[in-house]
This record gives C-alpha cells, sequence and structure tokens, in this order.
C-alpha cells in the first residue's frame, strides 16, 4: 500500500482523495455532489438543452434557407457550401479575437 500526503490505495481498484484533516474528499474518486448545489447542476443541464435546442431552430429556419439560395446563386454542390460554411462559421470567433486583439496590442492575436 503507497500512501503519501494526499492521495493513497485502498484497493486494488479504489483511489480516495483525502484533505488537509485526514478526512475522505471522495469515495473511489467519484464525483460528488452536494445536495445544495444540485438546484444548479439541474438549472445548468436545462440551460445546455436550451440551447442546443435554440441552435437547431436557427440552423433550420435561417443557416439552411440562406444556403440554399446561396448553392442556387452561384451554383455549387449543397454539401461543398455547407461544409465551407460550418467551417468558417466554427473559425470566426477566433479569427475576430485575433484581429481585434492584434488592434489592441495584447499578446493575444497574429504575430507581426
Amino acid at each position: 500500500e503507497r500512501r503519501d500526503n494526499k492521495c493513497h490505495i485502498t484497493g486494488i481498484a479504489e483511489v480516495c482523495i483525502t484533505g488537509v484533516a485526514g478526512n475522505r474528499i471522495s469515495r473511489g474518486a467519484q464525483p460528488i455532489i452536494k445536495a445544495s448545489k444540485m438546484g444548479w447542476f439541474v438549472l445548468y443541464c436545462f440551460c445546455i438543452f436550451y440551447m442546443f435546442l435554440a441552435l437547431a431552430i436557427v440552423c433550420d429556419e435561417f443557416f439552411v434557407p440562406a444556403l440554399e439560395c446561396f448553392v442556387d446563386e452561384f451554383g455549387i454542390s449543397m454539401d461543398v457550401a455547407g461544409a465551407t460554411f460550418m467551417a468558417a462559421g466554427g473559425s470566426m470567433p477566433e479569427l475576430f479575437t485575433s484581429v481585434i486583439a492584434t488592434f489592441q496590442e495584447s499578446e493575444v492575436g497574429f504575430v507581426a
């Protein structure tokens, strides 16, 4: 049995984290949610579900029709246009952050 100041092995596959006073913080390295924090956890899960639902509605109502107009106007395939816009949309926040940080003389951004 190996023992140090924060972790010790109590069995073959059980690891227990102990606090400063020697009390057990977690049983078998299982995540613990306090009863007083459970309401926040439920609210957090609801908000995540709500954001995914909102994203699905926005994509169905606005992104797909705009993509269809773009495909009809420029005569390219729907797969190519979808992949291009999804890639551009995923990297735009990083691009805007880098451009703004460049003009703010920050350590974040393009190296000049």
